[in-house]
Protein backbone atom coordinates (compact mmCIF):
# COMPACT_ATOMS: atom_id res chain seq x y z
CA UNK A 1 0.00 0.00 0.00
CA UNK A 2 2.96 2.43 1.00
CA UNK A 3 4.36 1.82 -2.72
CA UNK A 4 0.94 2.90 -3.80
CA UNK A 5 0.55 6.07 -2.26
CA UNK A 6 4.70 7.02 -3.18
CA UNK A 7 3.75 6.55 -6.22
CA UNK A 8 0.79 8.63 -6.52
CA UNK A 9 2.48 10.74 -4.74
CA UNK A 10 5.72 10.77 -7.71
CA UNK A 11 3.23 11.07 -10.67
CA UNK A 12 1.23 14.15 -9.23
CA UNK A 13 4.56 15.99 -8.18
CA UNK A 14 6.39 15.00 -11.39
CA UNK A 15 3.44 15.22 -13.49
CA UNK A 16 1.21 17.95 -12.03
CA UNK A 17 2.81 20.33 -9.02
CA UNK A 18 6.66 20.86 -10.67
CA UNK A 19 4.88 22.04 -14.46
CA UNK A 20 2.46 24.20 -12.73
CA UNK A 21 4.61 25.57 -10.13
CA UNK A 22 7.46 26.10 -13.65
CA UNK A 23 4.51 28.26 -15.30
CA UNK A 24 3.56 30.01 -12.04
CA UNK A 25 7.00 31.26 -11.95
CA UNK A 26 8.52 31.24 -14.91
CA UNK A 27 4.88 31.90 -17.28
CA UNK A 28 3.61 34.81 -18.80
CA UNK A 29 1.83 37.26 -16.34
CA UNK A 30 -2.24 36.70 -15.79
CA UNK A 31 -3.14 39.34 -13.27
CA UNK A 32 -3.90 37.89 -10.18
CA UNK A 33 -3.42 33.80 -11.34
CA UNK A 34 0.31 34.35 -11.52
CA UNK A 35 3.17 34.09 -14.16
CA UNK A 36 5.55 36.07 -12.56
CA UNK A 37 7.82 36.28 -16.23
CA UNK A 38 10.66 34.77 -14.74
CA UNK A 39 11.11 37.34 -11.91
CA UNK A 40 13.20 36.74 -9.09
CA UNK A 41 11.70 36.07 -5.77
CA UNK A 42 12.81 39.20 -4.05
CA UNK A 43 10.37 41.00 -7.24
CA UNK A 44 7.77 38.95 -6.90
CA UNK A 45 7.39 39.42 -3.13
CA UNK A 46 8.08 43.28 -3.39
CA UNK A 47 5.21 43.55 -6.33
CA UNK A 48 2.84 41.54 -4.10
CA UNK A 49 3.64 43.83 -1.01
CA UNK A 50 3.97 46.94 -2.72
CA UNK A 51 7.17 47.40 -0.73
CA UNK A 52 10.91 48.25 -1.19
CA UNK A 53 13.08 44.81 -2.88
CA UNK A 54 15.19 45.64 -0.05
CA UNK A 55 12.99 44.40 2.73
CA UNK A 56 12.75 41.22 0.66
CA UNK A 57 16.66 40.52 0.20
CA UNK A 58 16.95 40.68 4.35
CA UNK A 59 13.88 38.21 4.44
CA UNK A 60 14.63 35.71 2.02
CA UNK A 61 12.90 32.99 3.94
CA UNK A 62 9.79 34.57 4.33
CA UNK A 63 9.45 35.66 0.46
CA UNK A 64 9.83 32.45 -0.35
CA UNK A 65 7.14 31.34 2.02
CA UNK A 66 5.13 34.17 0.96
CA UNK A 67 5.45 32.87 -2.60
CA UNK A 68 4.96 29.17 -1.89
CA UNK A 69 1.71 29.61 0.26
CA UNK A 70 0.09 31.46 -3.07
CA UNK A 71 1.07 28.90 -5.18
CA UNK A 72 -0.08 26.49 -2.93
CA UNK A 73 -3.37 28.08 -2.84
CA UNK A 74 -3.46 28.15 -6.36
CA UNK A 75 -2.59 25.00 -7.29
CA UNK A 76 -5.50 23.87 -5.08
CA UNK A 77 -8.20 25.24 -7.61
CA UNK A 78 -6.05 23.25 -10.18
CA UNK A 79 -6.32 20.02 -8.13
CA UNK A 80 -10.00 20.87 -8.04
CA UNK A 81 -10.47 21.35 -11.57
CA UNK A 82 -8.45 18.56 -12.83
CA UNK A 83 -10.83 16.51 -10.23
CA UNK A 84 -13.70 17.89 -12.11
CA UNK A 85 -12.78 17.20 -15.18
CA UNK A 86 -11.85 13.66 -14.43
CA UNK A 87 -15.22 13.47 -12.28
CA UNK A 88 -17.13 14.45 -15.39
CA UNK A 89 -15.18 11.88 -17.99
CA UNK A 90 -15.91 9.13 -15.88
CA UNK A 91 -19.83 10.17 -15.35
CA UNK A 92 -20.07 10.34 -19.18
CA UNK A 93 -17.90 6.86 -19.75
CA UNK A 94 -20.41 5.23 -17.61
CA UNK A 95 -23.64 6.44 -18.81
CA UNK A 96 -21.97 5.63 -22.33
CA UNK A 97 -21.18 2.00 -20.91
CA UNK A 98 -25.01 1.87 -19.41
CA UNK A 99 -26.23 3.11 -22.70
CA UNK A 100 -24.59 0.60 -24.51
CA UNK A 101 -25.55 -2.51 -22.86
CA UNK A 102 -29.25 -1.12 -22.53
CA UNK A 103 -29.04 -1.21 -26.32
CA UNK A 104 -27.28 -3.85 -26.77
CA UNK A 105 -29.92 -6.09 -24.43
CA UNK A 106 -33.15 -4.17 -26.35
CA UNK A 107 -31.20 -5.67 -29.62
CA UNK A 108 -30.71 -9.31 -28.58
CA UNK A 109 -34.39 -9.48 -27.13
CA UNK A 110 -35.59 -8.06 -30.54
CA UNK A 111 -33.09 -10.54 -32.43
CA UNK A 112 -34.92 -13.51 -30.29
CA UNK A 113 -38.42 -12.44 -31.02
CA UNK A 114 -37.60 -12.80 -34.59
CA UNK A 115 -36.31 -16.06 -34.45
Amino acid sequence: MSFIVKGCRWVTRTFLYLPTKTVYLSGPSLGVIGGWDGLEPVNICATLTKTNERLWVANHSECQRMIDVRFESLFVVVNMIIYLFVLYQLVYLCTFICAMCIYRTAVRTKYRRLT
